[in-house]
Formats: C-alpha cells, sequence, structure tokens
C-alpha cells in the first residue's frame, strides 16, 4: 500500500483492517484501537486476520474463504470484554490486497431499541387508556346493580324475624354484595391513573383480601398460605399503591413456581436494629415486614443482582406479568421503606417488603347503627335512571319516615322541582344520567333555589372528586353501592347541617 493511501485510510472513521493476499494483516487504522482498544502492535503480531476476530470473540473461518462481504451484522469483543456491534464489508484493494471496513452500529442498534421501547410503551398507554374507558363503564353498572341487591337485602333483614334461616340468609346476601363491590374496586385499581394519596392503613385486610383472589384465580396446584403476626401492621402509604405492589411480586411468584407450588404471605414486626441494612436516618423503631415466599424455581446470587436492573426480566414477554423488582423497588422506597430478595435455586424466593410503621390514629365514622335509626322527616327527590335503585330508594327512605319524590328521568326530576322549590328538604341524583348529567342537573336546581343541600352518588370513583364537591356545593358524595345506614346517615346529616 502507498504512503498516501494510507494517510486517506487513518482519517476514515470506520475500523479499516488490511490484508495481504496470504491473509495477513498490513495496516490497522486508528479506530481499532480507540473502539476495541487493540494497538497496531498487538494486531501486527496476529498470524492472520482470522485470529483477529477469533481474539475478538468471533470464530468464523468463512470470512477469510469470502471474496467479497457487504453489511453483514457481527459482534466483538473490545480488549477490556465490552461487545460492540458492527457492519462488515470485505472488498479488494488495490491488485491483491483486502479492505476490511468494520462500522460501529452499536449506538445506532441501543437508539432503535430505546425507539422500539418507547412505541411499545405508548401503544401499551393506549391499551391501557381503552382498558380504564371499558373499566370505567362496567363498574358504574355493576355498581348500580349491587346497589340494588344491597339495599333490597337490607330492607328485607330489617323486616324479618332476628335469628332465623331467611335473616341469616339475607346477611350472607349483604356480605356477598359487599364483597362483590369490594372486588370492583380492586379491578379499578389497576387501571385507574391518578396521584397516589398516602393515608394511615392496616396492612392485614389488604393482604387477606389478595390472598383471596390469588386463590380465586390460581389452579388447585398452587396452594396460597397466609401468617399476619405483626401485632402493629399500620403503615402510612397509598392503598391502591400497596395493592397493586403486593399483587405483582406475587404474581411474579406464582409464574415462577409454574404448576405446583407453595406461596407464603406472612408479616411480622422488626425493631430498627433488626433491619438487614443500615438505616442509620431512620426516625421509626419499628417496621412491619411482608414477606412473599414462593417454592418455585429460585434464582442465582448473579441474577438477584441483576434483576434489580431497569428492564432486566427472566421471564418471556408473553408471560411477564408482574412488575419487575426494579420498579418495586422504586416504589417502596418512595414511600420511605426496604425491598430485599433473598433466593436460592431450586428452592425457591422470598421478597421482603420492610414499611416503618405508624401508631394508629382513631377515626370517628360517620355512619348510625341500626339502633339509633329511628323516623326522620323531609321530602326528598331521588333522581336514578336505574330502575331497580330506585324503588329500593324509595322504600328504605319512607319506611325511616322521610316523603320521597323518586325520577328516573332527570329531566322530569327538574321539572318535578320546578313546580315548587321550596317543598324540597334535600335532592339525592346519580352522576351519569341520559338527559341531564349530576352535574348539569344540580346546576340547574341551585340556580332556583342555591341554598338546598345536594347529594352526589355514582357507581365509579374517579368521576368526582373534592374539586367538583366544592364547584357544585354539593353536601356530600356518595360512592355506590351504598349501605342503608350510611345513606340515611349522609341525608339526614345533610338536611340538619343546612338547618331544615
Amino acid at each position: 500500500m502507498q504512503t498516501h493511501d494510507q494517510h486517506i485510510l487513518d482519517y476514515v472513521s470506520d475500523l479499516i483492517i488490511l490484508t495481504d493476499s496470504s491473509s495477513a494483516i498490513t495496516y490497522i487504522g486508528p479506530g481499532v484501537k480507540e473502539t476495541l482498544g487493540f494497538c497496531y502492535y498487538d494486531v501486527l503480531r496476529m498470524d492472520s486476520v482470522a485470529q483477529f476476530f477469533q481474539i475478538a470473540g468471533l470464530d468464523r473461518e468463512d470470512l477469510s474463504s469470502a471474496d467479497t462481504i457487504k453489511d453483514e451484522e457481527i459482534i466483538l469483543h473490545s480488549k477490556n470484554g465490552d461487545a460492540r456491534h458492527f457492519l462488515l464489508n470485505k472488498i479488494p484493494f488495490g491488485d491483491t490486497d483486502t479492505l476490511w471496513k468494520l462500522t460501529d452500529i452499536t449506538e445506532k442498534k441501543k437508539l432503535r431499541q430505546h425507539i422500539k421501547s418507547l412505541q411499545e410503551q405508548f401503544f401499551q398507554s393506549q391499551k391501557n387508556d381503552a382498558i380504564r374507558t371499558l373499566a370505567a363503564g362496567i363498574a358504574h353498572e355493576f355498581n348500580n346493580i349491587l346497589g340494588a341487591i344491597l339495599l333490597t337485602s337490607e330492607i328485607v333483614l330489617r323486616n324479618i324475624s332476628e335469628d332465623t334461616t331467611n335473616s341469616n340468609r339475607m346477611r350472607e346476601i349483604i356480605r356477598s354484595s359487599k364483597r362483590a363491590a369490594s372486588l370492583v374496586d380492586q379491578l379499578l385499581t389497576f387501571s385507574r391513573n391518578r396521584k397516589s394519596k398516602s393515608i394511615q392503613l392496616q396492612l392485614t385486610p389488604i393482604l387477606k383480601e389478595i390472598a383471596k383472589s390469588l386463590s380465586a384465580s390460581s389452579p388447585d396446584s398452587l396452594e396460597i398460605k397466609t401468617a399476619f403476626n405483626a401485632k402493629n401492621d399500620t403503615v402510612e402509604a397509598d392503598a391502591v399503591t400497596i395493592y397493586q405492589l403486593i399483587v405483582n411480586l406475587a404474581t411474579n411468584a406464582l409464574d415462577a413456581m409454574q404448576k405446583t407450588g407453595v406461596l407464603t404471605l406472612s408479616t411480622n414486626n422488626i425493631s430498627l436494629r433488626e433491619l438487614p441494612v443500615d438505616e442509620n436516618n431512620s426516625t421509626h423503631e419499628e417496621y412491619v415486614n411482608i414477606e412473599i415466599h414462593d417454592t418455585g424455581t429460585g434464582m442465582s446470587a448473579e441474577t438477584v443482582q441483576k434483576a434489580f436492573d431497569p428492564f432486566y426480566t427472566t421471564k418471556q414477554s408473553e408471560s411477564a406479568l408482574g412488575l419487575g423488582l426494579s420498579v418495586a423497588d422504586g416504589i417502596v422506597k418512595s414511600i420511605g421503606g426496604l425491598l430485599l430478595c433473598e433466593s436460592t435455586v431450586g428452592v425457591g424466593t422470598k421478597i421482603k417488603v420492610i414499611l416503618p410503621c405508624h401508631h394508629v390514629i382513631a377515626q370517628q365514622t360517620a355512619e348510625l347503627s341500626e339502633t339509633q335509626g329511628g323516623k326522620h322527616h323531609g321530602r326528598l327527590l331521588i333522581v336514578d335512571d336505574e330502575r331497580p335503585l330506585i324503588k329500593a330508594y324509595k322504600t328504605v327512605l319512607e319506611q325511616n319516615g322521610y316523603t320521597v319524590t323518586a325520577e328516573e328521568n332527570s329531566q322530569k326530576a327538574l321539572e318535578e322541582f320546578e313546580k315548587n322549590p321550596d317543598e324540597f328538604s334535600l335532592v339525592f341524583t346519580d352522576y351519569a344520567m341520559k338527559e341531564l348529567t349530576g352535574p348539569e342537573l344540580i346546576t340547574r336546581i341551585k340556580e332556583l333555589r342555591p341554598e338546598i343541600p345536594v347529594i352526589l352518588s355514582t357507581g365509579y370513583k374517579d368521576h368526582i372528586g373534592k374539586d367538583m364537591l366544592g364547584s357544585l356545593k354539593v353536601a356530600s358524595i356518595l360512592y355506590k353501592p351504598v349501605a342503608l345506614n350510611k345513606l340515611i346517615c349522609e341525608i339526614e346529616n345533610a338536611i340538619t347541617q343546612n338547618g331544615n
């Protein structure tokens, strides 16, 4: 090769190697050292270009025998072991020499992978939005049905003798209705897009509900065990976040066991000095330790360490249902806790979620007991487009002394109110209705009589919040299904506070 040719090749950004007719290396460009770490003399001491590729981790004898190669993607390893992606081109150079050109595409591949990941996240976000919308509609309709069942059952229970077979059956219907309402709310926790709200909550009821749900959805060959031994299980966190976190970690555990095994959910209290890591800055003396223990395949120590890296997974994409440990770790840290993983290959995995305990703050409930029921007074306008529900409202409220005007059509309800606004003590209206929505009806009613107390109800909690409560000036918001005592209590409180 002539000197001026070498000068030109020195300025080529790609990795350049020249070989003679015997495949011996006669020239390497600066890019070989800059990218792979092999210096000029390292490469020239090699017997052939095949040896260079072999040392760089590519054992391909056919490369030397091929006359030409065009844009073949290969992986080479640098001197320190880093893998990089290249496009290889082999072309004749001069009369007898061969030019090997390696174009580094590592960063381009990373960029493509990042773009692909963003696209997948975007499409997943669109699917989540669709699920959220569908879940909202299902929740509203299902809670309307549950509301009618729950109220009607409570009406019947009040009118039959205590401690009879039928009264016990009615109580079972009421318990089942409340459990169904709880399940609807749990399903919605996975589709809600809302800001988290930290409150003091007890973990045991949440964990028991999770265990029930997992048992119902898992095959009989997978056993779910519980051991809730924590005497103080009160933490400050968002209930939905805790629910999602534990369900996802438990889902990972179930996936690891595949067809058979035992999943154990347990809790216990540990002190600050018993923490497995140093927490010198902690102001909490007591912690609750939630353990999710499976008898699955387990992981090696190396895999456990990698499991906390973002985007790392040991599962195929179609079976990767739970959160990665990196995401879970971030959630736990955001609420002041620790997430630890212990695993042994062939034995199983134990995930520990350690959260600081809080002292329970006593809260007064607004609901009336049955013995406090008594008779009430006042004329109520009840509006809901679900016929079974409006009948149940009317029956139970009339039995408690109220005079009730019940309307399924919100436009007719407005017309009824317009006849004599001062006759009504309170308006109780649903949120989602065909003719006039709840907010529209409230606005029209408030124009006629601004001071009248109004209670707004909905079958889906994310429809309305504190901002709407203030803007519409409603007395309270009730989420369906509404228990009998809760309904009467809220109505009576609203009327009393209004001075009626």
